[in-house]
C-alpha cells in the first residue's frame, strides 16, 4: 500500500510551512501587513512542490525500491503543499482580522 509513503512526502513539505502559519495571525492582528513574508512563504512552497516532484522518482527509487508503484500519488500530493499553503495563508489572515467564523458548507 503506498498510501503512507506519499503522505510522509506531504507531510514532510508543510512542517516547513507551519511557521508561516504560526506566525502570521500575531502580524495580521496588530495590523503589521507582512505582504513579504506571504510571497516569499507561497513562492517556497511553489519552489518545493517543484523540486519535490522532480526529485521524488529518484529518491523513491533509491532509497525506498519497494514503493516504486508510489511514484506518482507521491507527485500528486508534493503538488498538493501549493493550495495547502494558500488556505494556510488565507486562514491566519482571517484569524488575525479577528473574523474565525466557522465557516458551514452543506452538501446536498
Amino acid at each position: 500500500m503506498p498510501y503512507p509513503l506519499d503522505f510522509h512526502f506531504f507531510m514532510f513539505l508543510t512542517i516547513t510551512l507551519s511557521s508561516l502559519y504560526q506566525y502570521l495571525p500575531s502580524e495580521e492582528f496588530i495590523e503589521n501587513n507582512k505582504k513579504e513574508i506571504k510571497t516569499i512563504g507561497l513562492l517556497t512552497s511553489i519552489a518545493l512542490a517543484i523540486a519535490a516532484y522532480l526529485t521524488s522518482p529518484t529518491l523513491i527509487q533509491y532509497f525506498y525500491q519497494t514503493f516504486v508503484d508510489s511514484i506518482p500519488l507521491v507527485q500528486i500530493m508534493s503538488l498538493a503543499v501549493i493550495p495547502q499553503t494558500i488556505v494556510a495563508i488565507l486562514t491566519a489572515n482571517r484569524l488575525g482580522n479577528k473574523k474565525s467564523r466557522t465557516v458551514l458548507i452543506v452538501l446536498d
